[in-house]
């Protein structure tokens, strides 16, 4: 583990999690994840269809957060 500032880092196999404060009021638990993906189109086209749609670079599904990265 390390820390970057406030935010503490555990890399794991391939993933790095962060942990952060919260601040939108929702208290302990998973707030959301980056995910690298390949098609970006494709998954909001589908967020949008499904009420999930936020932004182009993110999508929300059960109240977590997914933010959409390039691969």
């Amino acid at each position: 583990m390390r820390h970057e500032g406030s935010v503490l880092h555990m890399a794991l196999n391939n993933v790095d999690a962060r942990f952060v404060e919260a601040r939108d009021g929702r208290g302990y638990g998973l707030g959301g994840l980056d995910l690298e993906v390949a098609d970006r189109q494709r998954i909001l086209a589908n967020a949008k269809e499904r009420d999930a749609y936020v932004s182009d670079d993110e999508v929300r599904v059960c109240d977590v957060r997914f933010r959409l990265l390039d691969a």
